[in-house]
């Protein structure tokens, strides 16, 4: 089964919204490389450490990405060189669109772009 890796689990906004990430579902398992209070700029050899473990079994092939935003942006560069490292040279994101889906009549949705390096 795949598997959507939020890179960071959103942290409620001041008024406890959160991002809905039930499209990204569709796309697979939810799982947080990065929990809400971690500190990534803080320590960066521990953040590789920790998103090399938890993406150990990253497919590229059926696996995505998710940045939900309101989180630290440098565990985006954590993950993407995580990756690197790990030796994958594609990865396929899922990108938010505001518009409308034939599916999804009432809001936005996930779709997948491909980035090879």
């Amino acid at each position: 089964m795949s598997k959507v890796y939020i890179i960071q689990e959103p942290a409620p906004r001041s008024d406890g919204w959160t991002p809905d990430m039930s499209t990204a579902a569709e796309h697979g398992a939810l799982v947080n490389v990065f929990d809400k209070a971690d500190r990534i700029y803080a320590d960066t050899s521990a953040a590789v450490a920790k998103a090399k473990s938890k993406l150990k079994d990253f497919n590229p092939e059926e696996d995505f990405l998710l940045w939900a935003g309101f989180a630290d942006p440098s565990a985006q560069w954590v993950v993407s060189m995580s990756l690197v490292a790990l030796g994958h040279n594609k990865v396929n994101f899922l990108f938010w669109s505001k518009r409308p889906s034939s599916e999804n009549k009432q809001g936005g949705y996930y779709f997948p772009i491909t980035i090879k390096v």
